[in-house]
């Protein structure tokens, strides 16, 4: 079963990413999985030291870290795990070369559109 990690601090975005989420992987049907939620970056360390995350999509905008530190703390072995970074559509895109070099395999620009988080769940269930 793949284990994904959604990390946002905005209760209301985190819930409905979470719900949209848990949908379409029941419509994809084909990837076993379970939607894990964490509002700020010691809910992500508690989660982190007792399993292994396939899928982290985390916020570039936290309270106390943003999105790229985040990554760089939680993914030992990157290469292992895929990363989605999500962004406001103000990010200033021309950063796309540290999204590079942390290894981030996919931004989310918010308000989610449904059918690009499909697009990352995907790409998560291939090898």
């Amino acid at each position: 079963m793949k284990i994904i990690l959604l990390v946002e601090n905005n209760a209301r975005v985190l819930r409905t990413l979470a719900e949209t989420a848990k949908t379409l992987l029941d419509e994809i049907g084909t990837i076993p999985a379970k939607v894990l939620i964490a509002g700020s970056r010691e809910e992500v360390i508690d989660i982190f030291s007792g399993q292994y995350i396939d899928l982290l999509i985390v916020d570039h905008d936290m309270p106390g870290t943003n999105g790229f530190d985040s990554i760089k703390l939680l993914c030992n072995e990157p290469a292992k795990m895929k990363t989605a970074l999500m962004v406001e559509r103000s990010f200033p895109f021309s950063i796309v070369e540290t999204v590079v070099e942390n290894g981030i395999s996919d931004v989310l620009v918010k308000p989610v559109e449904r059918d690009r988080l499909k697009e990352v769940l995907l790409k998560m269930a291939s090898p």
